[in-house]
């Protein structure tokens, strides 16, 4: 998603190695609890929305506009952030849940970032 949302606002070609993303997806699926393994599949599903919008359209001659490419992205970004939960439930600890998401370029909105886009990181651990 961060290659081709960049390509779309650069105007440039972007090459997409689609074996390794699908190869990712299975291998986790298949040593993951159901949990995950379930969302892992609604992430892979949120991200099809994603690529339905951008891969229709040539980023260099009819390239995607930033809140299109935003719009697209929000059902990544909140199957994201269950995703990583449902990781952290499955290690059998009493981990809080993420109210934001990390890294990758989801574009700016609301999903996922409970803290103030903003805000500077803080040195303090709590």
């Amino acid at each position: 998603m961060m290659a081709l949302r960049r390509a779309h606002l650069d105007r440039t070609s972007v090459d997409i190695d689609w074996a390794a993303w699908s190869a990712s997806l299975t291998s986790a699926s298949l040593v993951a609890p159901l949990g995950v393994a379930r969302a892992i599949d609604a992430f892979g599903r949120a991200v099809g929305v994603f690529l339905d919008t951008v891969t229709t359209r040539d980023p260099v001659a009819d390239p995607v506009d930033e809140e299109t490419l935003t719009q697209a992205s929000r059902p990544a970004a909140a199957a994201h952030l269950v995703l990583l939960n449902a990781i952290r439930r499955s290690m059998g600890r009493s981990l809080e849940e993420l109210p934001f998401y990390l890294g990758g370029t989801l574009g700016r909105h609301q999903e996922g970032t409970e803290s103030a886009l903003d805000d500077p990181p803080s040195s303090v651990v709590a």
